[in-house]
């Protein structure tokens, strides 16, 4: 089999036993890979609840998580008074 063939066969039998988790994991970073793997749900016809709770905690939860710590951290007060002097 060729790269690319392999490469769907592993993604298949991956996406088919792990779905939650590799929603989960594209939801939480920002990235296009989320996209694409809300269309490769739905090609696999993986159950929407698995797809909605996985998005739901990787987005709600995690992502938020580390954006409100990145938030604080550069908008603290030390920060901001070494960048204003």
């Amino acid at each position: 089999m060729s790269l690319k063939e392999r490469g769907k066969v592993w993604m298949f039998k991956n996406l088919r036993n792990h779905a939650f988790i590799f929603v989960t994991l594209f939801a939480s970073i920002p990235n296009p890979l989320f996209d694409l793997a809300g269309l490769i749900c739905g090609q696999f016809l993986i159950p929407f609840g698995v797809f909605f709770g996985a998005t739901f905690i990787g987005k709600s939860i995690i992502k938020v998580s580390i954006q409100c710590v990145f938030v604080i951290v550069s908008f603290s007060a030390h920060h901001v008074e070494h960048l204003l002097s």
